[in-house]
């Protein structure tokens, strides 16, 4: 079910069977909970559980989290508190003077050298832990920049706009492919608000709205677009006005055309006829 928590390795006998254990643990709500044992405090039952010995890990489902209502405009807001004279050059996002920041502000280590494996049969590409707080970026994309510096967007979207939320339920959260998508399309077990808002955060970190505009409006004068957007159609033509541009911001930005693609349809500056679909993707969260 998708309420449950996963128990492994049991180290000790309570005199309950596992799946009893499970469901008792469980259907206790672990927010806003506190333990004192042994000199040792503990903000969680699943982490008392483990400082005690009675088993050695959990794994919460994060799908059933609660995450609160944020807007796009509050996530702009989010993502304009960052010092942008520190963090940007010529209006591309500079990584390292990101991580900087953060670890200076936020108190986060970020470790970029490790494999992080697998969650199940698919690779993770990224996570947050909690104690310590921790980013994560499997050094495998290290060789794909465009992804490497979506996923950081995302992981620091998790820390600025969730940290709050997941720290009193996970010691972590795990991202793999799924959940960085674009398209909208998540499955049961994915927390899809959560990951909807992490990646409108790093669309628009990556993309600031004033350093997109400036560029698009250079774009639209050189090529005489007046109407104020590009309109995506079987037309050939508007088909390589927007290849066009999407090439000018991958390498602007360093984003992949996917991700600049994206940030265009959020600020209307592509229309279609199957706007409806696009709006469903883009909608408040």
């Amino acid at each position: 079910a998708e309420n449950e928590i996963d128990w492994i390795a049991h180290r000790k006998n309570t005199g309950k069977s596992g799946k009893n254990n499970q469901e008792d643990v469980s259907n206790n709500e672990t927010k806003n909970f506190f333990a004192f044992v042994n000199n040792l405090s503990f903000n969680t039952l699943p982490n008392l559980l483990i400082g005690i010995g009675i088993i050695d890990k959990y794994v919460f489902q994060p799908s059933i989290i609660k995450i609160p209502f944020i807007s796009p405009e509050q996530i702009e807001e989010e993502v304009n508190k960052l010092p942008k004279d520190s963090i940007y050059q010529d209006d591309k996002l500079m990584s390292e003077n990101l991580c900087e920041y953060l670890s200076n502000s936020f108190k986060v280590e970020f470790i970029f050298d490790e494999t992080l494996g697998n969650q199940d049969d698919d690779e993770i590409l990224g996570k947050i832990t909690f104690d310590p707080l921790k980013i994560y970026i499997t050094k495998e994309l290290q060789l794909n920049k465009y992804r490497w510096r979506f996923t950081l967007a995302h992981e620091v979207g998790h820390l600025i706009l969730h940290q709050n939320t997941l720290k009193n339920y996970v010691t972590e959260n795990i991202d793999i492919a799924e959940m960085l998508s674009l398209s909208g399309k998540f499955s049961s077990y994915t927390n899809k608000y959560l990951e909807m808002q992490a990646n409108k955060f790093a669309s628009i970190l990556l993309l600031p709205k004033m350093s997109i505009l400036r560029e698009v409006q250079k774009f639209f004068v050189k090529e005489n677009i007046r109407k104020g957007f590009i309109y995506l159609d079987h037309q050939k033509v508007n088909q390589q006005l927007l290849f066009d541009l999407l090439i000018t911001l991958n390498a602007k930005f360093d984003v992949s055309k996917e991700v600049a693609k994206y940030r265009l349809y959020s600020l209307g500056l592509i229309q279609n006829n199957d706007m409806k679909s696009v709006k469903d993707i883009l909608k408040d969260v």
